[in-house]
């Protein structure tokens, strides 16, 4: 039985375009499918955890920016941020595939928790407004030994949040 705490840091760029519905905001015409603001490269965190055999636990932090698509907004949206920053902690359970003898572990986890999100609008009166929301991921990938005690990830994941209310303008 293999048991021992771990730290992970992480880098969690956007390759893939997913996504990002924020209720409120008017899409420019021809564009309503597609998402107000744009994947993100800065985005990454850190985990702390502890592994039982094949099971992982670990609570985990993260930061994500995402700027804003003007491509996709509609101009007549004045009041929309040039960017949305969230802050996320999660606690995650994974599960470790183990290959008799393969340096390289496939993994699936999930994850719950809360998310502290910016206002994704910029009227003054209502900028600075912060709010936490339900957080939630299911992640893939895989692992490499690189030696026994550090391992180099590569995954993917679904990340969502839902919940954070804001005011669009000063009420």
């Amino acid at each position: 039985e293999e048991t021992s705490y771990y730290v992970r840091l992480q880098y969690n760029g956007g390759i893939l375009p997913f996504y990002t519905k924020v209720d409120g905001i008017t899409n420019a015409t021809g564009k309503q499918k597609d998402s107000p603001f744009t994947r993100s490269f800065i985005a990454g965190g850190g985990a702390f955890g502890y592994k039982m055999d094949d099971i992982r636990v670990d609570v985990e932090g993260l930061y994500s920016q995402l700027a804003k698509d003007t491509a996709v907004v509609n101009t007549s949206e004045t009041n929309v941020a040039d960017s949305l920053t969230a802050f996320s902690g999660l606690v995650n359970v994974y599960y470790d595939i183990a290959i008799e003898d393969m340096p390289i572990t496939p993994y699936v986890g999930v994850g719950v928790g809360a998310a502290y999100i910016s206002n994704p609008s910029k009227a003054d009166t209502v900028k600075d407004q912060k709010g936490f929301g339900f957080a939630y991921q299911a992640k893939a990938g895989v692992s490499y030994d690189v030696t026994p005690e550090i391992k180099l990830f590569a995954g993917a994941r679904y990340f969502g949040s839902y919940g954070a209310s804001f005011n669009k303008e000063a009420v």
